[in-house]
């Protein structure tokens, strides 16, 4: 099957290999899937995928994404995107019944020869029309960029800032790069809680102004997900105590090119903590900032000042790079109970989480952090949050009373927390998407009464709230509004991926901020 699989992923690529190509990593890829998703060609495929009953249109969407995502930081080869394609496809249990089913044997037959289905073909030709045209800032390794996003430059007496609102990128045009030089001020880049600070004789005007009008780029993305957990692989008594994250820059020239920029000293960063409990280590220095050694796949201490009052550490950087906030520990701090949670991205909220009884493992050793979670699983997880006992006896059909998830089950449906999903059915097995997790945090709310912070305007933040049902979009907002599910880091800034199934990590720290708004 993992044969027949590889061949069908293969022949995606090459029916569509521009889908995958550095364009996609621009902020106008919502609207360039947008646009072909209204394209018959696109609607015939998909047709084929949800007529199966295996997925829904936003599914295959969140497929596509997922890709995406697993090419972040790579370079950008065929082979690398045949990998993620085919990786992707073969994780995903949902999207390989959908294509084992939908394509016909023929299909089939041509995909192992190499030969690319009539209709893939189609809908190749149609990405590469739409994904050809220019894009936006954002794709790594230079190619043509357009439609710049100004951010506003706010000056004081003696510091320019900019708040990236969100995005993981900013951008300052050429007048707004020539004002800067012209106020003699340094520049302060807000990315949320991190910042990035430019002595005003950091900044290399001569390459920016004199050679030609160019734009300033300036990025610090934040690394999550596989992508994190590779990052931190083989570290042993390392654990992440922040994020990690990507500083980059660049210079964008008159005909939309992105290109290399060089800064002429040092620049100052400032990462904060993830837990407030991580300030002993960073006072005593065994937290510290750590430099990515891409060559050796190790982590280099970089000399930090730690600031109490922000619980952030500052430290100045002399190159672009991945740079994290990692504290030592010994083997048994680092995992008392699982063996599979060093290094990940989630393991402090994991560990927290466990040694106070919220949750359990899938085994005695092994908590799976990257496995999907059930509906069942997360009703168990937040019935033990919320401190349930009282239940009441259920009549859902596929839910027998000697299933170890029956009480669960009955607490989150006598508490209100969960509903069925129609003809009688909990579906308890069914992996949880995130914004069905987001409807049983706003019942959460309300069942602790929590007053009701369901304004949907913020959430239209997020690049993907479009595809946000109807019917949770408030949810969605209330989960939201009170920092609880914060969204995805992408590229185009953040999303909600609402139809994304969400892992057991995911809904761990999604349970720890439920809890830290008490």
């Amino acid at each position: 099957m993992k044969k027949t699989l590889g061949a069908i992923a293969t022949t995606i690529v090459l029916s569509g290999q521009l889908l995958f190509a550095p364009q996609v990593l621009a902020a106008t890829m919502e609207e360039a899937v947008q646009s072909i998703k209204n394209e018959p060609a696109y609607k015939e495929v998909v047709d084929k995928l949800t007529a199966t009953d295996k997925v829904n249109a936003a599914e295959v969407d969140s497929f596509v994404r997922q890709v995406v995502d697993s090419l972040s930081g790579k370079e950008l080869t065929n082979q690398n995107i045949l990998d993620a394609a085919s990786s992707t496809l073969l994780e995903n249990p949902k999207m390989t019944e959908a294509v084992l089913y939908s394509f016909s044997d023929s299909d089939i037959a041509k995909a192992k020869k190499g030969e690319i289905p009539d209709s893939l073909k189609t809908l190749g030709d149609l990405v590469k029309n739409e994904l050809s045209k220019p894009t936006t800032p954002g794709a790594a390794g230079g190619g043509a960029v357009s439609g710049v996003e100004e951010f506003a430059v706010k000056y004081t007496s003696n510091l320019a800032s900019v708040d990236a609102k969100g995005k993981q990128y900013i951008v300052l045009s050429p007048s707004q790069v020539k004002e800067l030089k012209a106020a003699k001020k340094p520049l302060n880049v807000i990315f949320g809680n991190a910042t990035v600070s430019l002595e005003y004789s950091a900044i290399n005007f001569d390459q920016l102004i004199n050679n030609s009008d160019y734009s300033l780029i300036i990025s610090l993305k934040e690394i999550t997900g596989m992508e994190a957990n590779k990052l931190l692989e083989g570290q042993d008594g390392l654990r992440l105590a922040g994020s990690i994250n990507e500083f980059s820059a660049g210079a964008i020239d008159a005909e939309n090119n992105l290109k290399e920029i060089n800064f002429n000293r040092s620049i100052k960063l400032s990462m904060p903590l993830s837990l407030s409990s991580y300030k002993e280590g960073a006072a005593n220095g065994t937290l510290n900032v750590c430099f990515y050694d891409a060559a050796n796949s190790t982590w280099e201490v970089v000399a930090g000042v730690y600031n109490s009052e922000t619980n952030a550490i500052a430290f100045e950087a002399s190159s672009f790079g991945k740079f994290a906030l990692l504290e030592k520990v010994t083997e048994i701090a680092q995992s008392k109970k699982f063996k599979d949670i060093g290094g990940h991205w989630a393991a402090n909220d994991i560990q927290y989480m466990a040694d106070r009884g919220y949750i359990n493992g899938a085994t005695p050793d092994l908590f799976a952090p990257d496995s999907q979670v059930t509906r069942a699983e997360f009703a168990a997880m937040l019935t033990n949050v919320l401190a349930i006992s009282e239940q009441e006896d259920i009549s859902f059909n596929d839910v027998s009373k000697d299933a170890w998830y029956y009480s669960s089950v009955a607490k989150a449906y006598k508490a209100g927390l969960a509903k069925g999903k129609g003809n009688d059915m909990f579906v308890p097995q069914a992996a949880i998407t995130r914004q069905e997790m987001a409807a049983m945090i706003s019942n959460a709310l309300r069942y602790k009464g929590y007053p009701v912070k369901s304004e949907v305007e913020p959430i239209k933040a997020f690049v993907d709230w479009s595809y946000i049902d109807e019917w949770a979009q408030q949810a969605a907002a209330e989960a939201y509004n009170y920092q609880i599910i914060k969204g995805k880091p992408v590229a185009e800034g953040l999303a909600f991926a609402p139809a994304d199934n969400a892992t057991r990590a995911e809904a761990v720290v999604i349970l720890k901020n439920f809890l830290d708004i008490r």
